[in-house]
């Protein structure tokens, strides 16, 4: 498995990367006591001497995608994830999970996926797509992000246009992202692509980075966003 590459995204929490066998896996000190809810048979090991042993458990389990250990408790449990599943609790345990593969196209950006499809989809399957993953189409709020896009999916491949996570369907002229918050001060629209269109109530972003309105039914490639965590 190929290890992924971070970017020169600054973060504000220590994040850490260790390698068992072809597995690599990636932790987060700001999201300790994080665990998912699906458990593979046997999961918990008692005692546990310290998080190596967790690693090469899971690491010569087929299923398993991510562990957590416990300095305190000296317990490792191993979790195969359910991505569409929000995480819960579990005090003193520190979760590590799988990274997924830079060879199908996943690119780590921070604490995020961001996987470019080339599918010719309209709005509403792509982002029924990117939920399959876990995630939604990205939401561009940065500079930084919209150039990483541009620099690395836009241009690396030539492709025209990519849905994101940026609509006015609910109100026209109101663009929200889609967690339902409102976009805020970043945005690239071109100079010609940013007139209030009610039949145009979806974002597209070009190979120049810009971004134009778009008929939500017409279909184009599209980039997810997945939290890794």
């Amino acid at each position: 498995m190929s290890r992924l590459v971070s970017t020169t995204f600054t973060l504000a929490i220590c994040v850490a990367v260790v390698t068992a066998d072809d597995k690599t896996f990636y932790t987060s000190n700001a999201l300790a006591n994080m665990r998912y809810d699906v458990t593979l048979p046997n999961g918990v090991i008692t005692p546990t001497t310290d998080s190596t042993v967790c690693q090469a458990i899971c690491s010569q389990n087929d299923n398993c995608d991510a562990y957590a250990y416990s300095s305190f408790h000296k317990t490792c449990q191993i979790y195969q994830r359910n991505m569409t599943v929000h995480t819960v609790f579990q005090n003193s345990y520190k979760l590590w999970v799988l990274l997924k593969s830079s060879d199908k196209g996943y690119m780590l950006v921070g604490t995020d996926y961001l996987l470019p499809v080339y599918e010719m989809k309209n709005a509403a399957d792509g982002t029924k797509r990117c939920k399959n993953e876990g995630g939604d189409l990205v939401a561009i709020k940065s500079q930084d992000m919209n150039d990483y896009i541009t620099q690395n999916i836009s241009l690396a491949t030539m492709a025209s246009y990519f849905f994101i996570g940026l609509s006015d369907e609910v109100e026209e002229g109101k663009w929200l992202y889609p967690d339902g918050s409102v976009q805020g001060d970043f945005d690239s629209w071109a100079w010609n692509g940013m007139w209030e269109r009610r039949d145009k109530n979806c974002a597209i972003i070009g190979l120049n980075g810009m971004w134009k309105h778009e008929n939500c039914g017409n279909v184009n490639y599209f980039i997810c966003q997945i939290p890794i965590f």
